[in-house]
Order: C-alpha cells, then sequence, then structure tokens
C-alpha cells in the first residue's frame, strides 16, 4: 500500500466581510465554496480524484428551495397557536380593503409598516404589535403587495421613531416590544389613503 504525507498550513488568514443582513447566506455560500477548495487541495497534490465537496444552495428569499422550508421551520420553532403576536405570529382578520385601502407593491418598508399597524388596529383590539407580528401579518394577508422581512421593518420603524414628529412610539415595557402608531403616523397614513381614494 503506497503511503503518502501532506501537510497543510494556512498562516495569517484574515476575512472582513461587509454587507446588508439579508446578504449574508450568499456571502457564506460564496465563502464555503472558496474554503472548499483548500480542503479539496490534498487530493489534488497526490493525484488522487475523489468526489467533490457538495456545498447546499445559498439560501436566499423567495427562491422557492429547500432553504425558504429550513428558514420556515426554525421561524415556526418559536411561534405558538393561535393569535400571540408577541412572539411574532401572524395576526388573523378579514380585511376591509374599500374602507381601509390596500398596500402597494411601490410603497416603502416603513409606510407597509405603519399602514398594516394602522389597519390593524382599526379592525382588531391589536393596538400594538411586535415587529415580528408586524411582517409575519403583511406577509400572510398582503404578500401580493411584496413581501417585508424583519431587518427592514425594524430599521423603519426605529427611524419612524426617531424622526420629529414621530409617526411610531415603542412600548419597551413589554417583551418583544410593542409597535403603535402616533397620532401623526395615523394622519400620515390617512394621506397616504387619500391618494388611492379612500377616506377613512
Amino acid at each position: 500500500m503506497a503511503k503518502f504525507k501532506v501537510r497543510f498550513k494556512v498562516e495569517k488568514l484574515e476575512l472582513e466581510i461587509e454587507g446588508e443582513r439579508e446578504n449574508l447566506p450568499a456571502i457564506t455560500h460564496g465563502l464555503k465554496q472558496h474554503l472548499a477548495g483548500f480542503i479539496q487541495a490534498p487530493a489534488a497534490v497526490i493525484g488522487v480524484e475523489e468526489e467533490p465537496l457538495v456545498i447546499e444552495p445559498a439560501i436566499t428569499a423567495g427562491n422557492g428551495g429547500s432553504g425558504d422550508v429550513r428558514k420556515r421551520k426554525r421561524r415556526n420553532r418559536s411561534s405558538v397557536s393561535g393569535n400571540d403576536d408577541s412572539v411574532g405570529a401572524a395576526v388573523d382578520f378579514r380585511h376591509d380593503g374599500a374602507k381601509w385601502g390596500t398596500p402597494k407593491q411601490d410603497w416603502s418598508t416603513a409606510q407597509k409598516a405603519m399602514w398594516l399597524l394602522y389597519a390593524v388596529a382599526k379592525q382588531t383590539e391589536h393596538k400594538e404589535l411586535s415587529y415580528g407580528a408586524v411582517v409575519e401579518t403583511f406577509n400572510k394577508h398582503f404578500r401580493q403587495a411584496k413581501e417585508v422581512n424583519k431587518g427592514n421593518v425594524w430599521r423603519d420603524l426605529g427611524k419612524a421613531k426617531v424622526q420629529t414628529p414621530s409617526l411610531v412610539g415603542e412600548d419597551t415595557s413589554k417583551s418583544p416590544s410593542r409597535w403603535y402608531l402616533t397620532a401623526e403616523g395615523e394622519k400620515a397614513i390617512q394621506k397616504l389613503l387619500s391618494e388611492q381614494g379612500v377616506t377613512t
């Protein structure tokens, strides 16, 4: 039996990665593919063919692949049955679009989130929602208007909170904190709806 010895050493390997949170899966995938070449190198050095290391495709939102299923399973583990929005579960309700309008694809994430807070508060007993519940409820009932993601909703509600005057408020005494529209926020959404010809 032929013997061989391979010494593999990487010195001063440094990685610095910058990007948006939603790009992390694609960046991770690219990094895995790049480093997979190091793992396969010893066999190539001694002239032995081996099956290439297979790296799972990157998980990207809406790719319809197994990545979406994995993400969905992780999210469901943290939710409970019913309409407990404190853990990010969707609020179920029957929406009256003629009375409260409908979101548009070209609206910003902030507009979609604030409109949802407005519509849900007017049509249910839920006057405040966690940002997770905003995402889950919007994506369940209004996905045709282009889905929103948690990172962007969190960021944009935060921006709306610190602007003058504030369009949203945050009740940080609850965990997770709950978001609600201020009087100025309601005016902003009513103005947005008036552009659709909806008078509330």
